[in-house]
């Protein structure tokens, strides 16, 4: 995400990942999170009796807000992405007995286009709050439009390329209320409203929006040890082959299997590396082999041949 990671701009060149979420901040902001979409109707319902504002009112925008950090957390989905859902974006599916949950929206960074992406059931209702949630938001837009559509005369181009856009973004749901009039939230917005966001369940955190990807990548391969089995109950596939992950939609973001992936390599080496610790104790077959390369002594990283006389 070239350096989005949260960190100051000086400290965020001296890293090439993004920081993970400590997972006690995480559950705080997933209960946090969570608490807003249980209070989501009532808030609705407020705004449509007219005692709360559908564009200043700061409990309405804590809605959407919410909305799109669960479903980060829970998809693996980049920001760009979230903010392309549009209305009728949810499915559920049958396949072999097991219900498989998607969420369609479109892939911007690597041109994929139209991709799915696999949610817990927990995300239809996440969908149809913000469906709720953005209707005043949809509604303004086509009244724009239509207003633009009937204007007498010649447009400017300007006029045009404003046209075209608000025709393209009618149907989303993450929609904000600016001076250039109902817009999609942006990606520079969105790490504005995240760092208030991690703010309000008292956390000392500066939240980044692709910090929640990292976050379920780490969360996916930590469930029950990382182990590839979990992998293949996750997605309901009769073998563990990530390719068949791949057959089973090709519509699905092959990045996020490979941030998965890379998340499962990193756990098993920083396991491996534990073995190697003096005090820590082990078990099992290879134990003693284990213990035994605990009492080398390696003077470097270097080749051995290298510090042979004649050596390269």
């Amino acid at each position: 995400m070239a350096g989005a990671t949260g960190l100051p701009t000086g400290d965020a060149r001296k890293v090439a990942l993004t920081p993970l979420i400590p997972l006690d901040v995480a559950r705080r902001f997933f209960l946090h999170a969570e608490s807003i979409l249980n209070q989501a109707e009532q808030i609705l319902d407020d705004r449509d009796a007219g005692t709360r504002s559908a564009w200043k009112d700061p409990g309405v925008t804590a809605v959407r807000d919410a909305c799109f950090y669960l479903i980060g957390v829970l998809t693996g989905m980049r920001s760009s992405e979230i903010s392309s859902i549009t209305v009728g974006a949810g499915r559920a599916e049958d396949l072999g007995g097991f219900t498989f949950h998607w969420l369609t929206s479109t892939e911007h960074k690597t041109k994929k286009r139209v991709v799915d992406y696999l949610m817990p059931s927990m995300g239809h209702r996440i969908l149809r709050t913000m469906e709720r949630w953005s209707r005043p938001h949809r509604d303004r837009l086509h009244q724009q439009i239509d207003v633009m559509e009937r204007k007498a005369g010649q447009r400017l181009a300007a006029e045009l390329q404003w046209l075209a856009s608000a025709r393209a973004n009618c149907n989303l749901l993450f929609l904000g209320n600016g001076p250039g009039g109902i817009t999609p939230v942006s990606g520079t917005q969105w790490a504005i409203i995240l760092k208030k966001f991690a703010a309000n369940p008292g956390a000392d955190w500066v939240l980044a929006p692709h910090q929640m990807r990292h976050l379920y990548a780490y969360t996916f391969v930590r469930h029950r040890l990382g182990d590839m089995l979990f992998l293949k109950e996750q997605f309901k596939h009769n073998s563990i082959n990530m390719s068949q992950l791949y057959a089973a939609n090709p519509r699905q973001d092959l990045s996020l299997y490979d941030d998965v992936l890379t998340e499962m390599l990193r756990y098993k080496a920083e396991v491996v590396a534990t073995w190697l610790e003096k005090d820590e104790p082990l078990a099992g077959g290879a134990a003693e082999r284990v213990r035994a390369l605990r009492a080398h002594d390696f003077p470097g990283r270097k080749p051995w041949c290298s510090n042979r006389p004649g050596g390269s």
